[in-house]
């Protein structure tokens, strides 16, 4: 919105519109994120002259810091890149891809209202509840919490162990007042505090799939954005700076 980097997103996808259970994440291996010297051929055309294969080497300033020696990877342009600048701007591109770029996803919705096509751009919300230690606790026989964290007065959604002979873990609303409740239903119970994460994240669509049961499965790889949809990606080949050429 508002700068020439800006991507459009196509769609939105909430827990609404993705259908349950079907969201799934696959992280890159660290040998696809690793750091790499780009080294690019070219073909450099001379008036009058047969063309020359050229090369150009780059690679980012900051993964030349590290003591060991960077791996090459070599793209082959020859056959439709004839200029420098062209060859620089695929490499810093290369570069920035394996830098920015850790997962993708892959998700079913239904066929309504839908209208995407690979190579558009959709803003995915999820919502984690990630694991902290720290906010786990027991409530006594009296009411009286105990955690590892101080829990302030208020209301906490909570998973919790009930002191019934039904060990499955239950939620529920826990109500704190002086690090103590009056709610009977906790008592002599083990707990751990609920907090949500809410994530908005802007994909490239890779895949779309109608599946046999009328769903539509969707994969696609992250693209990662500012909080203006605008890419970081195209920014980061655009900072010439950022590298170093030979």
């Amino acid at each position: 919105s508002g700068t020439s980097d800006s991507v459009t997103i196509k769609q939105y996808f909430t827990s609404a519109n993705i259908l349950e259970d079907s969201f799934e994440v696959s992280y890159l291996e660290a040998e696809e994120r690793k750091p790499f010297r780009a080294v690019v051929r070219y073909r450099k055309e001379v008036k009058n002259q047969l063309p020359k294969e050229e090369t150009v080497t780059v690679t980012l300033k900051e993964w030349e810091s590290s003591s060991r020696p960077l791996p090459v990877e070599s793209f082959d342009l020859t056959q439709f890149c004839t200029t420098r600048q062209h060859a620089l701007l695929v490499a810093r591109y290369f570069i920035k891809l394996r830098e920015l770029v850790g997962h993708t996803i892959a998700f079913k919705t239904t066929p309504y209202g839908l209208d995407l096509a690979p190579g558009d751009f959709i803003k995915v919300e999820t919502e984690t509840s990630p694991y902290d230690a720290a906010k786990n606790g027991t409530i006594d026989g009296s009411g009286v919490i105990t955690s590892a964290s101080t829990i302030s007065d208020g209301s906490y959604t909570i998973f919790y162990y009930p002191t019934t002979d039904n060990l499955d873990i239950q939620t529920g609303t826990l109500n704190v007042s002086g690090r103590r409740t009056t709610q009977s239903e906790f008592f002599g119970s083990i707990f751990t505090v609920q907090e949500t994460t809410v994530s908005r994240n802007v994909y490239r669509v890779e895949q779309i799939t109608l599946e046999e049961d009328a769903s539509v499965s969707i994969i696609a790889s992250e693209f990662p954005c500012n909080t203006n949809d605008a890419s970081l990606i195209a920014s980061g080949v655009a900072n010439e700076a950022l590298y170093e050429y030979t």
